[in-house]
C-alpha cells in the first residue's frame, strides 16, 4: 500500500532506529490487518491497523545511500468497492559520527482505490454459427471466452443448457486442446463440478 525511497546525506551515515507509518483515506483502520514494512533486506513485525504503527529498527545506512521502504497490509471483508487508502512514512535515527538525532520529513505515499474484481463469459468468435452435424461424431458446438478485471479467478463449476438434449449423448469440455471432462445432459443441463481452471487477471 506504499513505496518509499529514503536518501541519506553526504556528511555522515545514519543508524535508523524508528519507522513510523500513518494511514488515511476512507478505509477504516479497523478494516486493516497485518501491516508491515520491508526495508533494505529486512521485514518488520506485522501489526493491526488500529494499533501503533511504529517499529523500532536497528539499520545502518551509509552516507549518500538510498534505501527502499515497502508497506504491505491485508484488508478484511468489510472493505468495499470505491474505498481508498493512503499512507505517510517518517524515519528517524542518529548520525553515525555525531550521534545527533535525525528525522525525515513525513513523506506522503500513493493513494490506492479498492476495486472489486469481475469475471464475465462471452461467446468466442471461433464458435460455429451453424453447421451440418453427422450422427456419432463429436463436432465443436460452442466456444466461450472468460474475461476478468482486477483479480484472478479459478473456475470450479460450469453448467451448460440446451433445448436439444435428446440428440446429444454427452458434452465434452475442453480447455484449449486439453479435455477437462464429459457429462451427459440431464433435464437439458450438463453440470461440471470440482473443476480447477485458472483465469489470470485482465
Amino acid at each position: 500500500i506504499g513505496e518509499y525511497r529514503l536518501t541519506s546525506g553526504s556528511s555522515e551515515g545514519v543508524i535508523l532506529n524508528t519507522v513510523a507509518l500513518s494511514i488515511g483515506g476512507s478505509v477504516s483502520i479497523s478494516e486493516i490487518t497485518d501491516v508491515y514494512v520491508v526495508y533494505g533486506s529486512k521485514i518488520s513485525e506485522k501489526k493491526a491497523g488500529a494499533g501503533s504503527l511504529s517499529w523500532s529498527v536497528n539499520e545502518a545506512m551509509p552516507a549518500n545511500a538510498t534505501m527502499s521502504f515497502s508497506v504491505y497490509a491485508s484488508f478484511n471483508a468489510n472493505v468495499t468497492n470505491g474505498q481508498n487508502i493512503g499512507t505517510g512514512l517518517t524515519v528517524s535515527g542518529v548520525g553515525q559520527s555525531s550521534a545527533a538525532s535525525i528525522t525525515s520529513s513525513n513523506a506522503t505515499g500513493q493513494t490506492h482505490t479498492v476495486t472489486v474484481g469481475s469475471i464475465t463469459s462471452t461467446l468466442d468468435p471461433s464458435a460455429p454459427v451453424s453447421s451440418l452435424v453427422i450422427g456419432n461424431t463429436m463436432p465443436k458446438v460452442a466456444s466461450f471466452r472468460f474475461n476478468t478485471q482486477y483479480d484472478t479467478y479459478t473456475i470450479s463449476d460450469l453448467t451448460f443448457e440446451t433445448s436439444a438434449s435428446q440428440v446429444i449423448s454427452e458434452i465434452v469440455l475442453k480447455d484449449g486442446a486439453a479435455e477437462v471432462g464429459r457429462r451427459p445432459f440431464i433435464a437439458n443441463e450438463a453440470i461440471f463440478t470440482g473443476l480447477s481452471i485458472p483465469i489470470q487477471s485482465n
